[in-house]
């Protein structure tokens, strides 16, 4: 318990939230100040569990506070913002009032966002809310083995972790007997809708458990393996911490059933020492039990009882309480470890990835991690016994030398010691490709090359200011300027610029014109700048159209959708032609250069009919033109999850041999199949010796759940019947992008590192064993006649060669 227990147990709920959670807030900042610059990333999963409001059946006129006391809060509010769907406008008053109470007590720099439906919920249901998603290890979660919700996520994290979607979802009965005033004044027999709303606030905000319960089977289950930071404050009757029994099993099915506690410093110093008792009955209620105090403990009329699962008709409560306010306090904070028995066991799947004087170990904690404890690992390498400590997978082991044969043995330790060791097969390192510096000034993540009048040229962006950037190699060096971007004056927008792009070149000699389509992602336009050696011009090609068309229209003109996910251009003796996804329709759309004027025309993803298909469409493309012949090569996704993550995709091919828009003839290069579920989740195109060659990434598939990249996959197009060859990750890694394809070799990102294989003996070899923070897109290039790679390594743009 904190020094200062005994004065929070004595201050009100309005006094204590907000010095409590913002004196969490700024430990939980200092802390992240250590955090590795790279761990920029985190896990995201899908809330689906409703917690559930009930209505109850005595008929009270009981008034546990009023609101008069919130107005004491001296921090900024908190800014909430209600997507409101059906709701009847005279209840907006008394949800917008709940909202305003939660906005003076709960911190967070980042803006929370409702989506408050008016629906029919069954009998006795009041209200349900839950969290837009949960989210682990971001920067700055006090422990990265636990599932954050939504607005806590962004409260700790200090930003939006999801700005596409609410922090909160919460849905109210559409007939029930609601009481909507604001006065706290409900005749006899209503209910008041300003109690329910604060009461599912508190639940999106983070109060609440994804257990669930079995009745048949008295099995015990915590959604997707890792519980919430509330569970993890939980206590058994024997003292264990509720998130580390054994899950699923019948031992968690009884403990659910089983009087509970709360184990949090703030919480118990708010109920006066005494660990506060949670709903657990003995007969478990889907929805209700354990995410909510205790309703015999906490009785109407008393200062507790907002956050119990039932509210009594005439029943007013607008004030979350002590304990309620100090529970929300302790998950800003890590939770206490429970009691340690034993040893662990040794860690899961352990695996040496190739490195240059280095290996990549990763792993997976055991399986009972959480039961022991684990706070560390030990990693011991041999030969030469030196050892390295780490928190979590992978870590990376230097100091190696190439040409050894290394094996590594992976300990998980507790406070009692460390369990048996986990042995990976043995790895041997070897040296990467030499690196040049072609720009020290950026930060590439998307990347094109093409000859401009004899000289090679590399369109990017750079991710940290959103600039496009060209470099051009003169003689030996290479010479990088701004073409478009927020920090310039020269260009035709200052919006960022950190999206998809491509490069074309058209005419002859001294004749020839340069043009780049990218991504202007403020507006998500298609915009075009083009340069005929002394001067750039600017322009939008597609996305400030109108109106978004329908996908039946046969006439394509400019269109208002989201066109900045992807795009691809050719030049042919037809002229200058451009492809791109319509990310709002999820179709491919097209334009073509005449005369001054484009011409619009949809390529796929509009029906079953001369080969296309329905199917999301080019959410990855490339193109390439032969002749007059121009390639589309792009993904199709036909099923996704919950998630919105694809189960069933393809990888699909656009021919025709005109500029006629009539003329596309459509196959299907990589269809979906049973081992196989989803292609495409990168693309690459290139022309050698008069033919085609595409690679794309593809996943396998898995028991685990969704299907994750870990495919690499090759293909003649200019077959009659392209035969994929597949190419897994070995000890290299799982494949990932940057993808891009050589006449010889093709390149391939392997967990944070750079592979590449050689296409005749499919021999595998380490590029870079440095961070690529080009994750999109790489290109080959031949350089004083040496072939190589230009891809973003440590923030910056360098030429790779053997």
């Amino acid at each position: 318990m904190p020094a200062n227990a005994d004065n929070l147990a004595r201050m009100s709920p309005s006094r204590l939230l907000r010095p409590l959670i913002a004196l969490v807030l700024l430990a939980g900042l200092l802390t992240s100040v250590s955090t590795p610059a790279e761990a920029l990333s985190f896990q995201s999963r899908p809330a689906t569990q409703w917690i559930n409001y009930y209505a109850g059946k005595t008929l009270t006129l009981s008034k546990a506070d009023s609101t008069s006391t919130w107005k004491n809060a001296t921090s900024t509010p908190t800014k909430f913002s209600v997507n409101y769907t059906n709701f009847p406008e005279a209840a907006k008053s008394a949800f917008n009032q709940a909202v305003s109470i939660w906005a003076n007590l709960y911190p967070s720099a980042v803006p929370i966002t409702i989506d408050a439906s008016w629906a029919n919920l069954g009998p006795g249901v009041l209200g349900s809310a839950r969290p837009g998603r949960f989210f682990a290890d971001f920067a700055g979660t006090p422990d990265r083995t636990l599932w954050y919700p939504s607005a806590l996520a962004n409260a700790l994290a200090g930003k939006d972790l999801d700005p596409a979607n609410a922090e909160i979802v919460a849905r109210f009965s559409s007939n029930n007997a609601w009481y909507l005033g604001t006065d706290g004044l409900p005749p006899a027999g209503r209910y008041d809708l300003e109690t329910a709303v604060l009461h599912e606030i508190g639940h999106g905000l983070g109060f609440l458990s994804t257990d669930s319960y079995d009745a048949i089977s008295g099995v015990g289950l915590f959604q997707d393996d890792m519980p919430t930071p509330f569970d993890a404050f939980i206590r058994t009757p024997d003292d264990r911490r509720l998130s580390d029994i054994p899950n699923p099993s019948r031992e968690l099915g009884r403990l659910l059933t089983s009087p509970l506690s709360w184990a949090g410093a703030y919480g118990i110093a708010a109920n006066n020492g005494v660990r506060p008792n949670l709903y657990a009955p003995s007969r478990y209620q889907d929805g209700s039990s354990i995410s909510h105090l205790d309703e015999g403990t906490y009785p109407s009329g008393t200062p507790n009882t907002l956050m119990t699962p039932q509210l009594e008709p005439g029943e007013v409560i607008h004030d979350p309480g002590p304990i309620a306010v100090g529970m929300l306090a302790d998950l800003r904070t890590k939770p206490p470890a429970g009691p340690v028995t034993s040893l662990p066991s040794a860690p899961l799947n352990p695996v040496a990835l190739v490195g240059d004087a280095s290996a990549l170990i990763t792993f997976d904690p055991p399986v009972d991690a959480r039961l022991t404890q684990v706070g560390t690992y030990l990693v011991t390498v041999t030969p030469g016994g030196f050892q390295s400590q780490t928190d979590a997978s992978p870590v990376k082991v230097n100091g190696l030398k190439p040409g050894i044969s290394y094996t590594f043995a992976i300990k998980a330790i507790n406070s009692l010691g460390a369990g048996p060791a986990a042995y990976t097969d043995p790895v041997v390192p070897q040296p990467s490709w030499r690196s040049t510096v072609v720009d020290l000034k950026a930060n590439p993540n998307f990347i094109a090359t093409t000859t401009f009048r004899n000289s090679l040229t590399a369109v990017y962006t750079d991710t940290t200011t959103g600039v496009l950037k060209r470099a051009t190699l003169v003689g030996s060096k290479w010479r990088s300027e701004i073409i478009d971007g927020t920090s310039t004056a020269r260009g035709g927008t200052t919006h960022n610029l950190n999206g998809a792009l491509s490069s074309c070149v058209t005419g002859t000699g001294t004749k020839q014109i340069l043009h780049i389509f990218y991504t202007d992602t403020k507006d998500k336009d298609l915009r075009h700048a083009s340069f005929d050696g002394k001067q750039w011009k600017y322009e939008v090609v597609d996305g400030n159209g109108p109106l978004v068309q329908a996908v039946e229209d046969p006439i394509r003109i400019r269109t208002a959708s989201d066109v900045s996910v992807s795009n691809a251009c050719v030049s042919t003796t037809d002229g200058l032609q451009v492809f791109y996804r319509d990310d709002s329709q999820g179709i491919l759309l097209g334009a073509a250069l005449v005369g001054k004027s484009w011409r619009y025309e949809l390529i796929d993803g509009d029906r079953v009919t001369n080969n296309r298909t329905t199917g999301d469409v080019a959410f990855h493309l490339a193109a390439v033109a032969l002749g007059r012949s121009v390639n589309v090569f792009y993904d199709s996704v036909l099923k996704i999850d919950r998630d919105r993550n694809p189960t069933l995709g393809e990888v699909r091919e656009a021919v025709r041999s005109s500029g006629n828009p009539n003329a596309w003839v459509y196959r299907t290069i990589d269809a979906t199949s049973p081992k196989y579920p989803v292609s495409g989740y990168g693309i690459s195109l290139t022309v050698s010796g008069g033919k085609i060659y595409g690679s794309w990434l593809s996943a396998s598939n898995s028991t685990l759940g969704t299907p994750i990249a870990d495919t690499i996959d090759w293909a003649n197009l200019s077959a009659s019947t392209p035969f994929p060859l597949r190419i897994p990750g070995g000890n290299y890694g799982v494949p990932s992008q940057p993808l891009a394809l050589g006449s010889k070799s093709m390149l391939y990102g392997c967990q944070g590192r750079l592979c590449a294989v050689d296409l005749a003996s499919r021999r595998q070899s380490l590029v870079s064993g440095s961070n690529a923070s080009a994750d999109r897109s790489a290109a080959f290039i031949t350089v004083a006649g040496k072939i190589g790679v230009l891809v973003g390594i440590n923030r910056s743009l360098r030429f790779l060669r053997p």
